[in-house]
């Protein structure tokens, strides 16, 4: 139970990091903002929606998501290590030499796995006897002979499981089903009974995320919104504003949709 209750507060707190930086990115723009309720801690509210921030005299919804990648990830990294590690050790040490190996994470079942892990112990044997680095037909998949220290197999993994390698389609492999169902429930209620909305998505990792979040080095905004384009143009109207909170900074950037006038220069 307080194990619970410590989570919540973290997942609390996160949120209301992110919502502090929302308040911040408006009045940075030169608007009055305030976080003036939070439904969603309050039983008695008829929303479920993480807050209700009052700019310029007019209530909004305000909500936040991260961007998490596929949940899947750990469990079957777990499996890809497990079926592979051992192996790869043993040829490793049987040629004297270490491997980088580089491997798509599999779930896919046991009958489209054992090929796959079958390939990955080709090349390591094919690297290991020549010396020479060795690329599967995937794009991903790879094997480095090192010198040092023999035996050893360094397993490295991407963060993908379909192996798409654009970032775009990781976010919807990830977070996809999470914005469709704020687009279609919370948001959607919101929206129905009068409150324009924002949404903020979140880069950030958020408490106990075993998975972490996609983020692009260079456009991400570009990226991220690529990615969320379809589902917004599929239900349309919902959110007003779209902000990002990128990785390892606070200040937002404005995606989709424009600010009014602050009331200050009218």
């Amino acid at each position: 139970m307080k194990e619970n209750r410590g989570h919540q507060a973290e997942k609390e707190g996160h949120e209301d990091g992110a919502l502090n930086a929302l308040v911040q990115a408006l009045t940075a723009r030169g608007h009055r903002a305030a976080i003036t309720a939070t439904p969603d801690r309050d039983p008695d509210h008829p929303l479920t929606v993480e807050s209700i921030l009052t700019v310029d005299g007019i209530d909004w919804v305000a909500e936040h998501m991260l961007l998490t990648r596929d949940n899947r990830l750990p469990s079957a990294t777990a499996t890809t290590t497990k079926a592979l590690q051992g192996k790869l050790e043993t040829i490793a040490a049987v040629h004297g030499c270490a491997l980088n190996v580089c491997v798509l994470p599999q779930r896919r079942g046991e009958a489209q796995e054992r090929p796959y892990f079958d390939e990955v112990e080709t090349l390591a044997r094919d690297a290991a006897a020549t010396g020479a680095q060795r690329f599967a037909e995937d794009g991903f998949t790879s094997v480095q002979p090192l010198c040092w220290p023999p035996g050893m197999v360094f397993l490295s993994f991407w963060e993908t499981i379909t192996g798409n390698p654009s970032l775009a389609e990781q976010i919807r492999e990830g977070a996809g089903a999470a914005v469709e169902k704020k687009l279609t429930k919370q948001l959607k209620s919101a929206k129905d009974v009068g409150y324009p909305v924002m949404l903020i998505l979140d880069q950030h990792m958020g408490p106990k995320d075993k998975t972490g979040t996609v983020f692009s080095v260079t456009q991400p905004a570009a990226t991220v919104l690529s990615a969320v384009q379809p589902y917004l143009d599929k239900y349309p109207g919902v959110v007003d504003l779209l902000w990002l909170r990128p990785p390892g900074t606070d200040v937002l950037q404005l995606l989709r949709g424009e600010l009014p006038t602050p009331e200050s220069a009218t």
